[in-house]
């Protein structure tokens, strides 16, 4: 999906809904990368596995843009943290 696709799926949902969501949306892309980059905790898959974990954390990486996108527009930056 793409970034703009994902901003209209979320674009009804609440500030607080969407900061969860992202924050649970980090934590999954920083366990994938820790099965695709080398020296990273979980990098005992096998290499179909670690490309596997990239794309699914290139696809939360819209995902992510997007959420940070509507909190942009939502609120200022500083009070998104």
């Amino acid at each position: 999906m793409k970034i703009e696709e994902y901003k209209d799926m979320l674009k009804n949902k609440s500030k607080e809904f969407i900061k969860k969501y992202l924050s649970n949306t980090i934590e999954e892309i920083e366990f994938l990368e820790s099965i695709y980059q080398t020296g990273g905790t979980n990098n005992f898959y096998s290499d179909e596995f670690k490309d596997s974990a990239f794309k699914e954390r290139q696809e939360l990486c819209q995902k992510s843009s997007a959420m940070f996108s509507i909190l942009r527009e939502l609120t200022k930056w500083k009070d998104i943290t």
